[in-house]
């Protein structure tokens, strides 16, 4: 498994997202009964997607305190939130949740923002992988 040493913009990309996350879910968690009436979308899913939020938010910011990292996580990450980005508009496009419009906007808003944290990520992802790979364990 190899390692990268962490580039500022990588380091960014994870901190924007973890903040990004954490506050989400600070918003979905104590508020999804209110946010169901005004979104249509069932205060369960909200409440689940702002427990995950909290949980990965809290993970992605351990590891934006990394100097270095697995680059398998780096790559979990970006691919991970590429995969939200496509599943958010999967949700609405294949009618699977039908929402209000400040429902479509907030779903759209949401992944615009994971969007930019995929693009900041996948650049420093790049940056860090030109700063070089190291083996994760190396022999003493």
């Amino acid at each position: 498994m190899s390692t990268i040493t962490t580039s500022p913009t990588l380091r960014l990309g994870l901190l924007m997202d973890a903040v990004g996350s954490i506050a989400m879910g600070a918003c979905l968690l104590p508020f999804a009964e209110r946010l169901q009436g005004l979104f249509s979308i069932d205060q369960l899913q909200l409440s689940i997607v702002g427990a995950i939020c909290v949980g990965y938010g809290s993970a992605v910011g351990w590891l934006a305190t990394r100097n270095r990292l697995p680059e398998i996580l780096v790559g979990s990450v970006v691919i991970g939130n590429s995969l939200w980005v496509l599943a958010s508009l999967l949700l609405l496009g294949l009618d699977i949740v039908r929402p209000s419009e400040a429902g479509i906007a907030f779903v759209l808003a949401q992944a615009a923002a994971v969007l930019v944290f995929v693009i900041v990520q996948a650049n420093g992802w790049r940056q860090s992988r030109q700063r070089g790979l190291t083996p994760a364990m190396q022999p003493r």
